[in-house]
Parts: structure tokens; C-alpha cells; sequence
């Protein structure tokens, strides 16, 4: 039987108030009339509108009985129980009329909190209880919670990720350190991406439970940077706001796909965006050498001016290894090679500054699980590998 509190008093789209004369009901209700719990007001219809409690404000006076203290509840309209017949109502969000003032206010029956939170074929999904109302077990539409950005909100402390483990636990079916599914595995794979090592106590049962949790850290994982599309390699390796950032861009991806052909010569076409291995080094060492080169002439042809490499023909098949270039001799002859020794063909150091950028970026230690794959065994991984690499995100463990 539901509990009258108080009457209308105000009532617009967005606010309804409720006033409460009576300090007696007020008290012996208190743990009812909270903040976020829930009052239902009738509509003069047979229909009730369900509120939902956001500020409770009083006042108090004295008279010769003594003190005198009236209750304002200011609510918000969030949907309202349709009449059907025989006294079977039916919970629907929204709502068509708003109750005129003087219409009663009254407190939800166990009736009224199952109309509301009552679960169907598609909210069968039980992420846990009501906290103004423990036997209340809460229920959603999983494929819809799953399948789309959710977020979980609130200020330091006051449980995100007690929350973000309570839902994936019940995803699981993980009790009280129990896999409830030991018995009828559920095949779903969840991947979290732990920035700051939360969450695996939460899931790391002990071997008789036979749930597997495949742990990832920065010191097992392998995502090799050859998996990255064109955007990608250039957003981790050129500055796009240097003035000649389109010079280094079209150079690097000359480089890149020339390096991807030499790796993969089984392979018909190969473009800037194929996911196959190249080696960054040897790229390096690409742009480096292009940003030093110099050549000579002789009678038998063209050749890089190399020091300890002689007849070193000026391809870009010999530039993938780091060289040691003579400079240039301008209009004179070199004294060791003893011809001159013209730059007409290189940067002439305009890469200087790109070429500082990718050592810099190749030895941070950070990205060595990028930039320096390789599997448990410390075998470098390459196209061939790519299964591999799948595999450690969404394939079986051997339990």
C-alpha cells in the first residue's frame, strides 16, 4: 500500500514541488525521501507520474504549540504509470499530462518499483541493485550497453572502477572469487585497456577455476609499428607544422614502400598503406644516406662517394645500410678520390632536423613494443608473423 506524504504545490515540465505539512510523516519517512529516490503523483486520471527527487528544502516557525516545520520536495518528471484496467498499470518514460497542485504525492510500493524496473526479454542483463532500493535488482539491455560508448562518471574516489569491475564481472559470471561459468564456458572476449594496473586482481582466479585471463603488459605485448596505416607512421614520425614537412613526407613514404618491396618480394603489389613488415632502421638509414649523398663520375659511370666502398653504384638498393660520405669538393677535386665530389643529388642536409626526430624516436625506450617487436622467444616478428600478433588479443590460452 503506497504511503501519501504530501501534496502538489507546483508543476511545470521539468519541476514538480511537493509540500509536506507534517513533521511526523516527514521523519518516519526520511529514508525514503532522499535525494535520487523516486515519488509518484497521481494526475487526476487514474494515472500516476513518476518523479525522481532532486532538492528537499524546510522552513520553521514558531506558534504557541512551539516549533512548526513544513518540507518543500522538488522532483523531476521522468515517466508515469498508465492505467489499463482492472487496476494493472503499465510503466511508460515520458509522459502526457502533469498533475495540477493539491493532487497527492506518495511513496512507491514494491508494486511500483517492479512496473518501473521490470525486466523483459531484453533487459535481462543484471548489473546489480538500486541503491535507494537493495531488494530492487537493476537490469539493462546488454546488447545495446555493449555494443555502444558508455560512460561511467564521478569525482575521485567514489568508485568508477569498483563499477567498470563490477559490470565486466557479471559479464564473466565472476562471484566472489568463482567462475560461475566453469562448467559452460560463454566464449566472450573482453579486452580492457588498463592504464594504471587496476583491474587484474579482479580477474585473476586461482587455476581451479579455469578462467583465463590472457595479462598484457608493456613487457609481453608485441604490436609491431609495420601494422600502422600511412596516417599513422606519419603522425609517430614527422612534425606536420615544419615548412617542409611534405618533402619529408613524400621521402619517407618513397622510402617506406621501397623497403616494403624489398621484405616482400612474394608479394604482386605493395602500396603505403599494406600491412606488411619494412624495417624503420634501414629507412633511417634511407633518408640519412639521401641527406648526405654525395657522388663522383668516372669513365665507368656514376658512383657514391663512400669512404672505404669503392665502385658503390648510386642506387637506392645500396642506401639501406649507413654510410660514410665524403663531402662535397665543389669545383675541385677531392685529394683521397682524387675527382670531384658533387651533392647535386641529395638533400644537402635540408633533412638534418627530420633525421634527428626518427633517431630520437627509435631509441625511446618507451615504444620498444612498437618499434622493436619481437615474440618470446626474441625472434623479430615480420609478415609471416601476423597471425602471431592476432592471436595474443583474441585467441585461446592453452587452458
Amino acid at each position: 500500500m503506497s504511503v501519501e506524504v504530501g501534496q502538489v504545490l507546483f508543476s511545470s515540465p521539468n519541476n514538480i514541488t511537493v509540500y509536506v505539512d507534517d513533521l511526523t510523516i516527514f521523519e518516519n519517512n526520511k529514508n525514503s525521501l532522499q535525494v535520487g529516490n523516486l515519488l509518484k503523483i497521481e494526475d487526476g486520471n487514474h494515472n500516476f507520474v513518476i518523479c525522481s527527487i532532486e532538492n528537499i528544502g524546510g522552513t520553521i516557525t514558531n506558534n504557541e504549540e512551539g516549533e512548526l516545520w513544513k518540507f518543500s520536495i522538488s522532483c523531476m518528471p521522468i515517466g508515469f504509470l498508465e492505467y489499463e484496467d482492472e487496476d494493472q498499470y503499465k510503466f511508460i518514460r515520458g509522459g502526457k499530462v502533469l498533475p495540477v497542485p493539491t493532487e497527492r504525492a506518495l511513496l512507491l510500493d514494491d508494486t511500483d518499483w517492479n512496473l518501473i524496473y521490470s525486466n523483459d526479454e531484453n533487459y535481462n542483463f543484471e548489473i546489480g541493485s538500486l541503491s535507494s532500493n537493495k531488494n530492487q535488482k537493476f537490469k539493462i539491455n546488454g546488447n545495446n550497453f555493449f555494443s555502444k560508448h558508455s560512460a561511467i562518471l564521478g569525482s575521485t574516489g567514489s568508485g568508477k572502477s569498483c563499477s567498470v569491475t563490477s559490470l565486466l564481472q557479471s559479464v564473466v559470471k565472476i562471484k566472489g572469487s568463482h567462475n560461475l561459468n566453469i562448467d559452460a564456458q560463454k566464449n566472450a572476449h573482453i579486452i580492457i585497456l588498463d592504464l594504471h594496473a587496476e583491474y587484474t586482481s579482479a580477474f585473476k582466479l586461482k587455476k581451479e577455476q579455469k578462467f583465463n585471463l590472457n595479462l598484457l603488459t608493456v613487457d609481453k605485448i608485441f604490436l609491431p609499428y609495420w601494422l600502422m596505416n600511412s596516417e599513422e607512421l606519419e603522425s609517430l614520425f614527422i612534425e606536420s607544422h615544419e615548412a617542409n614537412s611534405h618533402n619529408q613526407i613524400s621521402q619517407f613514404k618513397n622510402a617506406v614502400i621501397l623497403n616494403k618491396k624489398k621484405h616482400n618480394s612474394q608479394l604482386q603489389e605493395v602500396t603505403y598503406d599494406t600491412p606488411v613488415y619494412f624495417s624503420i632502421r634501414e629507412v633511417l638509414n634511407y633518408i640519412k644516406n639521401k641527406n648526405r649523398l654525395t657522388t663522383y663520375e668516372d669513365e665507368e659511370g656514376t658512383f657514391l662517394a663512400v669512404k672505404n666502398r669503392e665502385k658503390l653504384e648510386n642506387k637506392g638498393k645500396n642506401l639501406w645500410e649507413e654510410l660514410d660520405f665524403y663531402p662535397s669538393s665543389g669545383t675541385g677535386k677531392d685529394p683521397i678520390l682524387k675527382v670531384k665530389v658533387s651533392s647535386g643529388e641529395g638533400f644537402k642536409g635540408e633533412f638534418t632536423r627530420f633525421v634527428s626526430r626518427l633517431e630520437t624516436t627509435l631509441s625511446d625506450k618507451r615504444l620498444k613494443f612498437l618499434l622493436d617487436s619481437k615474440d618470446e622467444r626474441n625472434n623479430l616478428l615480420k609478415t609471416n608473423d601476423f597471425e602471431k600478433i592476432l592471436k595474443q588479443f583474441i585467441g585461446y590460452l592453452d587452458n
